[in-house]
């Protein structure tokens, strides 16, 4: 089954939409054992194409259809890299046997098209406008292969210890090379030679994935240290450019039409968005905790895949503003029955909201739904609580269908509110607070400002709260802070 998620990317305030993308996690399934490579690629038509470690190239159409085996290589090639010409080839470096492979659009498979020496490992391969295919791997060496298939086993020599990660070609023809090994990025002329070569005192950069920018910027993604480089036309070497939250591991990079750039945080399960104003949004997108997404690539779109080491792939489509401003969403737990109280600002065009339940704060099954009121609305709603501790969040769903998820809230049977409860919530005429010793109960305002103040005896007291104006509203009895809803 398909997990489909909004994930909010702006701060809610009063004066902000919601932003959010769709996040269909497992938007294609992959076999178990394809253990699916680094790289994945697009082509003009929004098909998406993987290379799998089980010798096979995986289709999935821009409608979700998945053909698993679209392609079957020799069983021995393990293609660790795949790279699409202007025509819609489909191009695998293959580690396993020092090949390329090359698919046609209608599948017809060419295998081996050119074999390389028998120490090369490709792992690497990057096409050129030319159509001409360049291959990087273990050899400290790029090769070259042209439309016609003739072979340059060795086109480009490069330094030492600089095995091949990923590459990348630029509009001139410049092709740029990463290297794990020993944090270099190399500049390679279009006739071969080195014209550039940056690295880092910082060794644990480990330069991995690499993207160009329509005017010729070079981007790294930096897994070591969590930042990105940037190498601008000119040479100019900024490390680091960007940098992300500590534990993010970017493995790979892709930039859009727009110029934001967007990494793949394999380690915890994140996508990471740059904007060409340098602002950072992290996590712009989560996926599921197994995810560790390893390879990104963006349709014509502007559709965002992830490639997963759970053997999924995930699409983000991205950016849809929600016509729904929430501003608290909050709970209690009172003796096994969870409280929920939130408000709104905004509600232009907003249809309802979903409120869900998870014991495991991964899987989440819908308890109730509730219709939109309109602008500066309060809600509450009360359930009973079964297991020690229970996540609950709202799925905000507009006239559209679209929908954003609000934060998590995590009620435990051990942060009970000991000897108060406080019922029916919402209310409009009274509430009954429930106490195990008499003292002074206090209520007020969302603003702060005290509206109800009395004494309260053991056991049962109601409280007239009619004349109060609708909203959220917070009690005060013997230090324990309980809120409720005032329709």
């Amino acid at each position: 089954m398909k997990k489909i998620l909004l994930i909010a990317a702006l701060l809610l305030t009063k004066q902000s939409l919601l932003q959010a993308q769709t996040v269909t996690e497992d938007w294609a399934t992959l076999l178990a054992n394809s253990a699916v490579a680094r790289v994945i690629v697009i082509d003009a038509s929004g098909n998406v194409y993987t290379a799998n470690v089980n010798s096979t190239v995986s289709k999935v159409t821009p409608d979700g259809t998945l053909t698993r085996a679209w392609a079957t290589l020799a069983s021995s090639d393990q293609p660790l890299g795949i790279g699409i010409d202007a025509s819609g080839n489909i191009y695998t470096a293959n580690y396993g046997n020092h090949t390329v492979s090359k698919i046609a659009p209608d599948g017809t498979v060419t295998d081996p098209w050119t074999t390389l020496p028998a120490t090369a490992g490709p792992s690497a391969i990057a096409v050129d406008a030319s159509g001409n295919v360049y291959v990087g791997g273990s050899t400290y060496a790029v090769s070259k292969i042209a439309p016609d298939g003739t072979t340059t086993a060795t086109w480009a020599s490069l330094p030492g210890g600089s095995e091949v990660y990923a590459l990348a070609v630029d509009a001139s023809g410049n092709v740029y090379t990463t290297s794990w090994t020993n944090s270099i990025v190399n500049k390679i002329a279009p006739d071969g030679t080195i014209a550039g070569t940056w690295t880092t005192p910082i060794v644990s950069a480990v330069y991995r994935g690499i993207a160009i920018d329509a005017s010729g910027n070079v981007y790294t993604a930096n897994n070591g240290t969590n930042t990105i480089s940037k190498i601008a036309p000119d040479g100019t070497f900024t490390q680091p450019w960007a940098t992300l939250p500590t534990g993010a591991y970017c493995d790979a990079i892709a930039i859009d039409a727009s110029g934001n750039l967007y990494t793949a945080n394999n380690s915890n399960g994140t996508v990471s968005k740059i904007t060409p104003g340098d602002i950072i949004t992290d996590p712009w997108a989560t996926l599921n905790a197994t995810a560790e997404p390893n390879s990104i690539a963006i349709d014509p779109s502007g559709n965002i895949y992830t490639v997963n080491f759970n053997n999924t792939i995930s699409k983000i489509t991205p950016d849809i503003v929600m016509p729904v401003t929430l501003l608290d969403f909050s709970g209690t737990l009172q003796n096994s029955v969870a409280n929920l109280q939130w408000q709104t600002a905004t509600e232009a065009g907003f249809s309802h909201f979903e409120l869900q339940s998870s014991i495991d704060s991964k899987t989440y099954m819908t308890v109730a739904n509730i219709a939109a009121k309109g602008n500066n609305s309060s809600y509450a709603d009360t359930l009973v609580q079964t297991t020690t501790i229970t996540y609950y969040r709202l799925k905000m769903v507009d006239i559209d269908g679209h929908s954003v998820y609000s934060n998590t809230l995590a009620l435990s049977q051990t942060n009970e509110v000991a000897g108060v409860v406080l019922y029916p919530n919402p209310s409009n005429t009274n509430i009954n607070i429930k106490v195990a010793t008499a003292g002074s109960l206090s209520i007020y305002g969302a603003s702060g400002k005290l509206v109800i103040n009395k004494m309260v005896q053991v056991g049962v007291n109601t409280v007239n709260v009619s004349n109060l104006n609708a909203g959220i509203y917070y009690c005060v009895v013997g230090g324990v802070k309980l809120s409720f809803v005032k329709e």
